[in-house]
């Protein structure tokens, strides 16, 4: 029977792929706004406006912890411990005095540019003065080591320091940027949402794209579309008197299809646009002619129209003999009915 319904019908994977195909122009307008509108506001936040340059200076001391009288040596200093005494005034106001005066340096401050931690061994704590000027850095860097050296001789738990590496300058912080990982990122997320968005809408247009699909769902013949060879041919094989022309769609002038037809030698009867007002006559003139040509408009999301007109037709006790396919995509038709090893081997069994 003619009216199977679409959502039955299985995909055609080869005009899928050839529909993609159409559509490609659109992933490139996808991938250049994923890249400016992830890319381009990340450029921006971490580099046109992002933080000002910075320097630091990272200093190894070592320290070498007193020993208590039963032999072992103090280790109430961890890395906690130097982290706190780092930011606290007991090593806050000896920077401070080691400085001297220094206009726009101020406690607070002090405490977000010095840092202090142990990334290993525990007798070795690495300090990090961090500011944007390489000759304030090594100030500071200057006034901690002093501080530090202060601090070991009032505490009876460290027996000496030694520095191990102090830096001759401060070198200038390498701020991890990642423009293009962000780029690529707006560009695969903007491509994937254009992909399956294009791909329910294919799964879900009703249009007839090819004679062969109209055939397969509605069971009804199709004698080709205007430009078919075969045309003439297929005419004579379906209808022994000029058909009457029906339309399920209103934007095809039936007038300009007769005309195409009279070229190719096509005699049709009278014209009747379904989509239009049905009036009574239309049904008298269906059984008068008793033989109809339906044009379908490919790609034109006509499938429930055509369902319709099917039905109506039938009801009056004349079915769609045949069918025509208007405005059709000859290039994708071609392309469809290229020979299967232009595309690979097709999905069939090697059953022989």
């Amino acid at each position: 029977m003619w009216n199977r319904y679409y959502g039955n019908e299985p995909m055609d994977l080869k005009l899928l792929a050839l529909r993609f195909g159409k559509k490609c122009w659109i992933f490139l307008i996808t991938s250049l706004l994923g890249i400016l509108l992830t890319g381009g506001p990340y450029f921006l936040i971490h580099v046109v406006f992002g933080p000002a340059r910075q320097y630091e200076a990272v200093t190894d001391i070592y320290v070498n912890y007193a020993k208590m009288s039963s032999g072992a040596e103090y280790t109430y200093f961890n890395q906690n411990t130097w982290t706190q005494l780092m930011q606290d005034d007991v090593f806050t106001d000896k920077i401070l005095a080691a400085l001297g005066s220094n206009p726009g340096i101020d406690k607070e401050t002090l405490k977000k540019d010095i840092s202090a931690t142990m990334l290993s061994d525990t007798r070795i704590v690495t300090t990090t003065v961090r500011t944007g000027n390489t000759e304030l850095t090594m100030k500071i860097n200057k006034a901690v080591i002093q501080a530090f050296c202060e601090f070991a001789g009032e505490q009876k738990e460290i027996a000496g320091i030694k520095i191990l590496q102090k830096p001759a300058k401060a070198e200038l912080v390498t701020v991890d940027v990642r423009t293009l990982r962000a780029c690529m990122l707006g560009l695969v997320i903007f491509d994937a949402v254009a992909f399956f968005y294009l791909l329910l809408y294919m799964i879900l247009d009703d249009s007839v794209y090819l004679p062969a699909a109209f055939e397969k769902r509605y069971q009804i013949p199709m004698i080709g579309t205007i430009h078919s060879r075969e045309l003439k041919l297929m005419a004579k094989q379906f209808f022994t008197k000029p058909p009457l022309l029906i339309t399920a769609d209103s934007d095809v002038e039936l007038g300009d299809v007769k005309n195409a037809l009279l070229l190719h030698s096509v005699e049709t009867g009278v014209c009747i646009d379904m989509s239009g007002e049905f009036v009574e006559t239309i049904r008298e003139q269906i059984q008068a002619s008793g033989e109809l040509l339906l044009v379908v408009k490919a790609g034109a999301h006509n499938g429930r129209m055509i369902e319709k007109t099917m039905e109506i037709c039938s009801k009056c006790g004349c079915p769609v003999r045949a069918a025509l396919l208007w405005e059709a995509d000859e290039k994708l038709i071609r392309t469809y009915y290229l020979p299967q090893h232009v595309f690979g081997k097709s999905g069939r069994s090697g059953r022989k």
